[in-house]
């Protein structure tokens, strides 16, 4: 349960920085966008999870376990180098607006790609699918939720580049954990 978990809130940290930057924008989003976003975000969870679960099946298991591990290992290597080099944003507040359902869906999009690359490899060293999923939508949510409030409120570049960073070594925390 701890790795479904931890898997979860690594792989969805980044609706933590969406949710902010929207917030920084002055863009609401709403509590029916978000929920329609979750739910999408644990659906490609759950499939993802479920095809690497299939692939497990004609390979042994141990060896893809192990291969999984650094998978996700290389993955969180790779966020904390692309947070080290990312440049910052220095976009000022506009007039509140709400997210329209075109902005939605490429945010759905974004996020996706992340979480059927981390899905497929997670579910390789088999997490459970089940678990990951309802994690998957309850840290959607949420941290959509609360970045964008933040967002409001308070915000610069080096929380985003920390919260990056966070995410990264989660994901290679976890890769080490399921060794």
């Amino acid at each position: 349960m701890l790795s479904a978990i931890i898997f979860s809130f690594s792989a969805n940290i980044d609706n933590f920085l969406i949710g902010m930057s929207y917030g920084m924008k002055k863009v609401k989003i709403s509590h029916f966008h978000n929920l329609l976003l979750s739910i999408i975000m644990a659906i490609i969870t759950f499939i993802t999870m479920t095809i690497g679960n299939q692939l497990t099946t004609f390979l042994n298991a141990s060896i893809m376990n192990q291969i999984g591990s650094y998978l996700l290992i290389l993955i969180g290597i790779y966020g904390i180098l692309k947070s080290y080099f990312k440049k910052e944003n220095n976009e000022k507040k506009e007039e509140t607006t709400t997210l329209d359902l075109k902005t939605l869906f490429s945010i759905i999009l974004i996020l996706a790609t992340n979480n059927i690359s981390v899905g497929l490899v997670a579910s390789i060293t088999r997490i459970p699918v089940f678990l990951a999923s309802y994690f998957t939508f309850l840290f959607s949510f949420f941290l959509l939720l609360i970045g964008n409030k933040i967002g409001y409120q308070l915000y610069n570049d080096k929380i985003e580049k920390k919260i990056d960073i966070l995410s990264s070594i989660l994901l290679i925390l976890l890769g080490i954990i399921e060794l």
